[in-house]
Parts: structure tokens; sequence; C-alpha cells
């Protein structure tokens, strides 16, 4: 979300709860991924037209691609170190234990911050910004998003 409308919430209703859905944070992950791919295939060319490799849901990949995946996994990648994190990020969603989310994603968040990965940090400082300094914690606002989900 940006800042403008952040700002413009807390001066107009100061007491309303900001939510920020799955749907949000992924997209900035994945913009983060791209970023990294992008920076990386300039001297590894294997990375070309690998883009949308990295941005599908793994469920969601053909069997080709599925493949490339899977060889491109194996070399020491930046972008393959940033798919994990994202896809280590995705399966927050999947946890229904409060406090056990909260332990999971304050794990994430650790090995997010150290992956030395340029491109995160920007996310990285856009959700201690946003997420981490909110009145409701940042575990019990992504638990009410995963029960509106649900209904």
């Amino acid at each position: 979300m940006w800042d403008a409308y952040l700002n413009g919430i807390r001066n107009h209703i100061p007491n309303a709860g900001v939510v920020f859905d799955r749907f949000h944070i992924m997209k900035l992950k994945n913009k983060a991924i791209e970023k990294v791919r992008w920076a990386e295939q300039k001297t590894n060319k294997d990375l070309k037209k690998t883009r949308f490799i990295w941005l599908k849901n793994p469920k969601n990949l053909t069997e080709k691609q599925a493949e490339k995946l899977c060889c491109l996994k194996k070399y020491d990648l930046n972008t393959a170190r940033a798919y994990h994190i994202k896809l280590a990020l995705a399966r927050f969603w999947d946890i229904e234990d409060s406090k056990e989310s909260e332990v999971y994603l304050k794990k994430w968040y650790f090995w997010a911050t150290h992956s030395r990965l340029l491109y995160f940090f920007t996310v990285l400082k856009y959700c201690a910004k946003h997420l981490f300094s909110t009145p409701l914690s940042l575990t019990l606002t992504f638990y009410m998003i995963i029960l509106l989900i649900s209904m």
C-alpha cells in the first residue's frame, strides 16, 4: 500500500486497523524476485526467459517449466534463494495456529533479512515499517486475513 494512503488512514481514521492482504504482500515479493533475477541474468544467461518460472505458483508450472526450474535450482543462484524465501512466506498463510504463525513469521523474517539479497531489503523495510508497527500485531492481522479469506 502507498504511504500516502496509509498516512491518510492514520490522519482521518486514527482507530482503524489496516489489513495487508496476501495478494499485496506476495506481489511485493514477486517484484523483488524479478529484480534479483533481472540483475543476475546479466551475468548468467541461463536465467534469460525464465521470468514466469520464478513468479508462478509451483503447482501451476508446466512440465517443461518444472524441469527448467529443477535444473536452475541446482546452481547457487540469488534468484533461487529469493524464490525459496518467497515460497517460505507463502507457507505462512497455511498456518492456522496464531502462536505457531508468529514464531514462523519471526523465523522467516530473520532468514529473509540475513539473505543478503539487495532487492529484498526494500520489501523487508516496508514490512518492518508498516506491518510491525501497526497497533495490532502482525500475526493477529495476518490471522484475521486468513479467517476472512476462508469464509
